[in-house]
């Protein structure tokens, strides 16, 4: 966990889909490449959802495989280490969607030759 002076700020490393929060209780909470580690991500954002005040807020950032060499990497991932392979835009949509996470912003992004990554904003 760290603190900042303004103690409205907090960030901690969660590991685990039950989260150490009262329910309606985050304004913004961050889900950073690791979405394609979750076994089930719909468990995890039901629990997003569940924390987030309301309007409060989810960035999603992580690897996409709409990109072609990305989705290689993932399914060669997922092959190798038994895991889960990554998502594409449309997938990550359809996730929120159906744990009623309204989306506001949605954008692909190439990094470069073979990473692609996706940014998603939503709202409870």
């Amino acid at each position: 966990e760290k603190r900042f002076k303004n103690k409205k700020v907090s960030l901690k490393l969660l590991t685990s889909p039950k989260l150490p929060f009262k329910n309606n209780s985050v304004d913004i909470f961050l889900c950073i490449s690791n979405l394609h580690h979750l076994e089930n991500p719909e468990k995890y954002f039901l629990e997003f959802k569940r924390i987030l005040k309301p309007k409060g807020i989810l960035i999603v950032l992580d690897w996409c495989t709409d990109f072609f060499i990305q989705k290689l990497l993932s399914l060669w991932r997922a092959l190798i280490t038994q895991g889960n392979s990554a998502y594409n835009l449309a997938e990550l949509e359809d996730l929120l969607n159906r744990v009623n996470l309204e989306i506001d912003y949605a954008k692909r992004v190439k990094i470069n030759w073979k990473h692609g990554i996706m940014l998603v904003k939503a709202q409870k």
